[in-house]
């Protein structure tokens, strides 16, 4: 015997099971439990904790043990034998493809029972080996900062780690895993930006920095930038593919409000019947109101620069030299100009453009044609 081995019996028929738990014994292996349902199965290994599963695949249920073991390798990582009579190809091409380590056939040989179960005991000590070496992984991935997950192609995660999980607002991993089961449905608000990002990945696409907005668990929706890379199998199909999540809800809400404020601000100049316009120090034109592009003759939209005001004796030019001697508070400056185009004197004031973060990054200018 190498090694005592835990395991789980789904098998209905009393005398099989009977076999199976005698060949057991006989092996010094233990029979923690017996199943005679596909639908039992898996709550059965996630509560017992098998070593190995001895799954037949006719079962009292309707649900197969073929069936039973694709539901069950999805959810537990536990070796799965297959026991069956089956002379159809079609059975053993589905058992081949369920996931299954081995295969016996009935009525059960000794010598079949034993090499299985050997090879059982083999691979659960090879994967214990791969999961202390992938243990550091595995702890890099967990905790990261980053929201990472890997998604299947048909619109269900794979795995994720508690980054993503807390994002969405899920307790955990096996939340996301259990609850968000269609990522076309559940996930994006927009409708079909799933299959335009899976169309693109399907063409073998790297995708950087792509915003999205998602739902959370409870329905709240946020803004994620994602990094999206395909995975295709040896035969050149695309499987599956891995996200590296960032949430930029802030960033977003931020350019929101400045693009208000920005607004506001447009539409209470172009409430002012003088001409207002906000410049930076090399004369270029932040913002102007309507009164001030009418003066001009010139789209707000347009960019363009206030060359008139290069000149060193401009109230610009001067402003900026009496900013660069000024050790404290900056006054406003008033002084009289001309515009090329314009044939009226302006009786022109220069206040200080000072952004919330205390940084001067230009003037303010109202001009009002004198005697106006």
């Amino acid at each position: 015997m190498i090694g005592k081995l835990r395991i789980l019996i789904a098998e209905d028929e009393v005398i099989s099971l009977a076999v199976l738990e005698s060949l057991a014994q006989e092996e010094g292996y233990e029979v923690c439990g017996v199943v005679t349902q596909g639908s039992a199965v898996v709550e059965a290994a996630q509560r017992l904790r098998p070593d190995v599963v001895l799954m037949d695949v006719r079962l009292a249920d309707d649900v197969s043990g073929i069936e039973a073991t694709k539901h069950l390798l999805r959810r537990v990582q536990v070796p799965v034998i297959v026991i069956s009579a089956t002379e159809s190809l079609e059975d053993q091409r589905e058992i081949a493809e369920s996931g299954a380590l081995g295969f016996i056939r009935k009525p059960v040989c000794p010598h079949e029972f034993r090499v299985n179960l050997r090879i059982a005991t083999h691979h659960n000590a090879v994967m214990r080996k791969l999961g202390a070496s992938e243990l550091l992984h595995r702890s890099l991935f967990d905790n990261a900062a980053v929201g990472i997950y890997v998604c299947h192609k048909d619109g269900y995660y794979l795995t994720s780690n508690m980054a993503f999980a807390r994002m969405l607002g899920y307790s955990g991993p096996a939340e996301v895993l259990r609850m968000a089961r269609s990522v076309d449905e559940q996930v994006y608000v927009e409708e079909g930006r799933r299959k335009i990002l899976l169309d693109k990945l399907e063409k073998g696409e790297m995708l950087q920095d792509v915003e999205s907005q998602i739902y959370g668990c409870e329905g709240d929706r946020i803004w994620v930038s994602e990094h999206l890379g395909p995975h295709f199998d040896e035969n050149g199909q695309f499987m599956y593919y891995e996200g590296v999540v960032i949430n930029i809800t802030a960033k977003k809400k931020a350019e929101a409000d400045s693009a208000l404020a920005y607004a506001l601000m447009q539409n209470t100049m172009d409430a002012i019947a003088d001409f207002v316009v906000v410049v930076n120090f090399e004369g270029n034109i932040i913002v102007a109101n309507k009164a001030f592009d009418a003066m001009l003759g010139v789209p707000v939209e347009t960019s363009r620069t206030l060359s008139f005001m290069d000149e060193a004796t401009s109230p610009l030019a001067e402003f900026k030299q009496m900013a660069q001697k000024a050790s404290g508070r900056i006054r406003p400056l008033r002084r009289r100009c001309r515009v090329p185009g314009y044939d009226t004197e302006l009786d022109t004031t220069v206040s200080p453009f000072i952004i919330p973060e205390g940084e001067l990054l230009g003037v303010v200018l109202v001009m009002r044609p004198v005697g106006g």
